[in-house]
């Protein structure tokens, strides 16, 4: 773990974006040190015996460095986390219990509401999974990424495309923002399910974004690809969880080197074939929805009524299963939820489990 301009770097499995780089470059320097070698051996080698055996040493090294493509060289896709919050964001409007004011009063994290960004360096395209409330604030997290982007003229365009999870307010209530009285965007891709694809066409206010071509809605089926880039790509795997205006889906995001499933909403695994496990097979890192610790943060309502698995469930489920466990990263956290206090017991209980609390402006490899 690192941080650079704000952000948190963190590879699941691999080593991290700059030494890579370092690593190319260093084995670009020792590939032309080689040549001028083999060259200087060449001509000042008098010994005829070992002059044969010491350019086939140098050639075998010259080709090592010369080999081809490996991790290191590919595009470099990056994930930054936008936000971790549930949909009302933390702290939470009109709420004056302990949980807020901690935050309010800079004893606590703030977390926007639960979104990320796909970033591809070498192009410079990034991509949105779901556009909250928060969208305004989180543009600004988006300055600089990724790396090769060029925001030209006083109004660049946010982004090459959204990918939406669902209906509901945390995932979509920022869309308003691209319309005319604000961002005024143009022809922008955004790719959801039919029934989602079907309110955004026909319901007010957001056919007014597709009848004006601010976003161009792209239906996308359970099981569908998007091809976002080469090597780089998003498919959509249905969820369950509530449908009152449209289907729920988590995005597995395949980079050049590993796959994030991106799941802030789901109900009970019962309901998803296979259970939690199967889930979390579908990816080499999952962000997983982590809404409450427990359901003892909500007095008075229960599973009927919030059917979000709490952390401390998802963990006894996974009791013993240790590879699964580390690819774990929690979001979309309630302002309740003590798990996102870093030095709570329950934070310290993620932690010792192997799992781990995503943050605001953390950065994954893909």
């Amino acid at each position: 773990m690192k941080s650079s301009g704000g952000r948190a770097f963190f590879a699941p499995t691999a080593p991290l974006a700059e030494p890579r780089q370092a690593f190319v470059k260093l084995r670009r320097l020792l590939r032309a040190l080689l040549v001028h070698t083999v060259a200087m051996t060449s001509s000042l080698c008098t010994c005829a015996r070992s002059k044969p055996a010491l350019l086939s040493a140098l050639l075998v090294l010259l080709l090592s460095c010369a080999s081809p493509q490996t991790a290191a060289d590919e595009p470099r896709a990056e994930l930054l986390v936008l936000g971790t919050a549930q949909d009302a964001g933390v702290p939470q409007l009109g709420c004056r219990a302990a949980c807020c004011e901690a935050v309010r009063a800079g004893r606590a994290p703030r977390r926007l509401v639960a979104s990320v960004a796909i970033g591809l360096a070498s192009s410079g395209q990034r991509w949105l999974i779901d556009c909250g409330p928060d969208i305004r604030a989180q543009e600004e997290l988006l300055r600089g990424f990724p790396a090769g982007r060029s925001e030209i003229g006083p109004r660049p365009a946010l982004c090459e495309g959204i990918l939406l999870t669902h209906a509901h307010m945390g995932h979509i209530a920022g869309l308003l923002q691209l319309g005319r009285e604000a961002a005024a965007s143009r022809g922008l891709p955004v790719w959801c399910g039919p029934r989602l694809a079907a309110l955004l066409r026909t319901q007010a206010p957001w056919h007014l974004l597709v009848e004006a071509g601010h976003i161009v809605v792209h239906e996308v089926l359970d099981g569908g690809v998007v091809p976002l880039a080469p090597g780089l790509s998003a498919e959509a795997l249905q969820v369950p969880h509530r449908a009152e205006c449209s289907e729920t889906y988590a995005w597995i995001i395949r980079g050049p080197q590993r796959s994030v499933l991106y799941c802030p909403d789901i109900d009970r695994f019962s309901d998803f074939a296979g259970g939690v496990e199967a889930l979390l097979a579908r990816a080499d890192c999952v962000l997983l929805d982590g809404t409450f610790w427990s359901l003892d943060e909500i007095p008075g309502r229960g599973t009927a009524d919030i059917p979000h698995p709490p952390i401390a469930r998802t963990l006894e489920l996974l009791a013993g299963r240790g590879a699964l466990v580390r690819k774990l990263f929690f979001t979309h956290l309630n302002h309740t939820n003590p798990a996102g206090w870093a030095d709570s017991a329950q934070a310290l209980a993620v932690r010792a489990a192997g799992a781990r609390m995503l943050q605001d402006g953390q950065v994954l490899q893909l």
